[in-house]
C-alpha cells in the first residue's frame, strides 16, 4: 500500500512537479503526459471549463507539470472554452528551466482540424510567444492570414496526423510534452499508445449532469501503474504510468 500523504503543501506541490524525473524519451517521439482533473463521479468540467473543479493543490500541481515541460498541448476548443493565452511561468522556474537546458518557458503547441483561430483571442494578444499551430493541409489554408506561416505546423492532409506532429516536435528538441486536453486529443492520443502518464486531481466534488470525462472516443482499455498518490484539502493527486 503506497501512504497517502495527508499535507501535501508541506512538500511543495509545484516544486514535487517542476522537477519530474522521468524516463528518457523515445526515439521519434517525445515523453508525452496528460495533466486533467476531475470530479468523483468523473466530469471534467463546470459550466463548461475545467476551472471549476481544482483547488489549491490542483492549482499547484498544474503550474508544476507545466514549468516541467518542453511544450504544452492542448486542443484548439480546450483553449478557446479555458481562453488560453501565452503559457507563463514563475520567474523562479524559469532560472532553472535555463540551467536544465530549457527554454525560460514551454511553447505552446495549438492542435486544430479546422485551422478556424480568433487572431483576437489571448492567445494572440498578449506578450509572449505566438503558438505553434498543428494542423492539416486543409486547417492550414485556413489559419494562415490569422497565423503567421512559421508557426504553422503542418502534419497531415484533411487533419493533423498526430503521429507525425509529436515526430516533428521531437525533431525540435522537445523530450517532454504535457497534455492539457480535451478529452478528443486525450482520447486520441491514447488510441495511438503516445500516452506514457497520466496525471490526474480528483476535486472532492460530485457534479453530476452531462459533464464529459478526461477521455472521448477511444474505448480500448490501457493498464496502468500507480506511480504516486497524494491528498491535500480533500483532493487527490495521482500520476499514473501506462503499461506498455
Amino acid at each position: 500500500m503506497r501512504q497517502l500523504h495527508p499535507e501535501v503543501r508541506e512538500l511543495g506541490i509545484e516544486e514535487l512537479y517542476v522537477e519530474l524525473e522521468l524516463p528518457p524519451p523515445p526515439p521519434d517521439r517525445p515523453w508525452v503526459y496528460l495533466g486533467m482533473v476531475s470530479s468523483i463521479d468523473g466530469g471534467v468540467a463546470v459550466d463548461g471549463v475545467s476551472g471549476g473543479l481544482g483547488g489549491e493543490g490542483d492549482r499547484q500541481a498544474f503550474r508544476g507539470l507545466r514549468a516541467s515541460a518542453d511544450a504544452v498541448l492542448v486542443g484548439a476548443g480546450t483553449a478557446r472554452a479555458e481562453d488560453y493565452g501565452p503559457v507563463s511561468i514563475h520567474e523562479r522556474f524559469a532560472a532553472a528551466r535555463v540551467r536544465r537546458g530549457q527554454s525560460p518557458a514551454p511553447h505552446l503547441v495549438v492542435v486544430t482540424r479546422s485551422g478556424r483561430l480568433d487572431p483576437g483571442a489571448r492567445l494572440f494578444e498578449e506578450d509572449g510567444p505566438l503558438p505553434l499551430v498543428m494542423t492539416g493541409e486543409r486547417g492550414a489554408a485556413t489559419a494562415r492570414g490569422a497565423v503567421p506561416d512559421d508557426r504553422i505546423l503542418v502534419t497531415g492532409d484533411d487533419a493533423p496526423d498526430l503521429a507525425t506532429g509529436l515526430a516533428r516536435l521531437r525533431t525540435m528538441g522537445v523530450r517532454r510534452l504535457l497534455c492539457e486536453g480535451g478529452p478528443s486529443l486525450n482520447g486520441d492520443l491514447l488510441a495511438g499508445s503516445w500516452v506514457d502518464e497520466i496525471f490526474l486531481t480528483v476535486a472532492p466534488q460530485a457534479i453530476g449532469g452531462s459533464a464529459g470525462r478526461i477521455v472521448s472516443g477511444d474505448d480500448a482499455p490501457h493498464d496502468a501503474a500507480l506511480v504516486s498518490a497524494y491528498e491535500h484539502e480533500g483532493e487527490l493527486l495521482l500520476r499514473y504510468r501506462l503499461s506498455r
